[in-house]
């Protein structure tokens, strides 16, 4: 593998032999053993000589750097682009812990038994509230007959719940006109007291 090239000192070479061109190949122009590293044959004349002239070397160098250059400038922005990369995952890693985090404390929080007890009381609390509505509609069934008896009579009666030592009964001759349910609130009032 070749060495690597002292782009400063052929660089020198090349600007000197540049300004000195009418002396290539002349043996006193090059320090002693130089001839044979930079130019393999000492003949002016030669194709290598004449195409590797100093204005082609000075080419040379000047590619040479102005893609070492660019290479650096592609260096830095993928560094960027790295440090960019970085500091995203950075964020999108620390909110996904935060999320797995809220997500164990929910779940610590909430325990499927848990889950289970407040399912059964949710379906107690609903087969309670279908049966009050079923009673709801009775009593207020029972007022409506009452209301249609009264229009097709041209009364006023309400209704009575009486209790005594033979019965209870809920009857629909009342004055004042009760609605049913205060007729039986009534009658718990008598009851109780």
């Amino acid at each position: 593998m070749a060495e690597k090239l002292d782009l400063e000192a052929l660089e020198k070479l090349a600007s000197a032999a540049h300004q000195h061109g009418e002396n290539i190949g002349e043996p006193e122009w090059y320090p002693a053993g130089d001839g044979d590293i930079w130019i393999a044959d000492s003949n002016p004349e030669s194709p290598y000589v004449r195409a590797m002239s100093p204005e082609t070397t000075l080419a040379l160098i000047a590619c040479i750097r102005e893609q070492d250059a660019a290479l650096k400038r592609q260096a830095a922005s993928a560094r960027l682009g790295m440090d960019a990369a970085k500091a995203a995952a950075a964020v999108y890693y620390r909110l996904g812990a935060q999320a797995l985090d809220e997500a164990g404390r929910l779940a610590a929080q909430t325990s499927f038994a848990e889950l289970e007890s407040q399912r059964s009381a949710n379906a107690i609390l609903t087969a309670e509230n279908e049966r009050l509505s079923k009673d709801a509609e009775r009593l207020d069934w029972l007022d409506q007959v009452n209301r249609a008896t009264n229009e097709r009579n041209d009364t006023t009666y309400g209704w009575r719940f009486d209790i005594n030592h033979n019965r209870a009964a809920l009857m629909d001759h009342n004055l004042p006109a009760l609605s049913v349910r205060q007729a039986i609130d009534a009658a718990k009032e008598v009851s109780n007291g």
